[in-house]
């Protein structure tokens, strides 16, 4: 694997961590789990690779032209829409900030789209 294309792996690795909010000891605990290392840089390329598709299932977006697609088992087109409308209706402060910062809260995901299936059901229970 090319040096450069290990260098933007290892990027999207600590830019999701950021983006996701992942503590310094729950990143460290998840290599150390997954790959038995302390660091990301000790991984290798097909490591690195698998750690951003980790973090993509987790409902980061790395920015990739497949963010548009379709993802098997996350939320509904109807469900986010139900969630949308759900929360403008009931939320004290009904903007899409306010939304991704309770799912946050609860779900640990930002945006509606980024549940799952069976999550965006719960969200959608809780906001009747």
């Amino acid at each position: 694997m090319a040096a450069n294309h290990r260098q933007a792996l290892l990027a999207k690795v600590h830019i999701a961590k950021k983006d996701l909010g992942l503590a310094d000891e729950d990143y460290r605990y998840l290599l150390e789990e997954r790959y038995g290392v302390a660091s990301a840089g000790k991984l290798n390329g097909k490591q690195l690779a698998a750690l951003v598709d980790y973090f993509v299932s987790c409902g980061w977006d790395d920015g990739s032209e497949e963010r548009n697609r379709p993802r098997p088992g996350r939320a509904t087109e109807k469900q986010v829409r139900a969630i949308r409308g759900l929360w403008a209706k009931h939320a004290r402060n009904p903007d899409a900030t306010s939304l991704g910062k309770w799912l946050h809260r609860y779900w640990k995901v930002d945006k509606p789209e980024w549940l799952t299936v069976p999550l965006a059901s719960e969200v959608i229970v809780a906001l009747h």
